[in-house]
Formats: C-alpha cells, sequence, structure tokens
C-alpha cells in the first residue's frame, strides 16, 4: 500500500522498549533521500503516510498514557552525522512543512 510505496524515503526507526514507555524515533539524516524522492516519489502518497504515522503515534500513546495514568510522550534523535547541506532539498523541505503544517490543525 501507500506506506510500502513511501518507506524507501522514510529515515525515522520507531521503538518502544517498554509496553507503556515512551516511544523514540530514531532519525539518520545521512539516509533521507530529499532529492531521490522529489524526482521517483510521490508527494500525495508522502502527505497520507505522514498522516496514517501521526494518527498511528498519536494513538498508542494517548492508550499508553490513559492506561498508565502518566503522559508518555514521543522522543526524537536526530543524528546528523556524515549529513552534507547538499543533500537539502528546498522543494522536498516546503513539501514536508506544508503536510506538517495540516497536522497542527489535527493534533
Amino acid at each position: 500500500g501507500v506506506c510500502n510505496e513511501v518507506f524507501p524515503y522514510v529515515f525515522s526507526r520507531y521503538y518502544q522498549p517498554e509496553v507503556d514507555g515512551a516511544i523514540l524515533a530514531c532519525a539518520r539524516l545521512v539516509e533521507l533521500d530529499m532529492h531521490g524522492f522529489m524526482a521517483r516519489g510521490d508527494p500525495a502518497k508522502y502527505r497520507r503516510m505522514v498522516i496514517l504515522l501521526s494518527e498511528f503515534l498519536f494513538q498508542r500513546l494517548d492508550e499508553s498514557s490513559r492506561r498508565t495514568d502518566t503522559l508518555v510522550k514521543l522522543v526524537q534523535i536526530w543524528d546528523f552525522r556524515g549529513f552534507k547541506l547538499s543533500q537539502l532539498s528546498n522543494k522536498y523541505i516546503k513539501m514536508d512543512s506544508k503536510v506538517q503544517k495540516e497536522l497542527q490543525g489535527l493534533y
């Protein structure tokens, strides 16, 4: 489906070491192929995948928070080792920013 087509361009991995603990989002920026996605990817599918992933994470965090009566959060870890400014794509950043702005209204 949508996720399988977009996943080659996704650079984050998600872990929840404890059943009701924080979710860790680990990202190696060097693995994100912004230029490749803009050349071959589908922005509409990317948008849908980001919304589905955000909803999944929200549901999982909300469920854990309610069950434990403690606020369970998403922790993001960004690894910039090996990343070069030439890997940035303004088109990708604008597309992603538009999707993230849309998500602000949902959560």
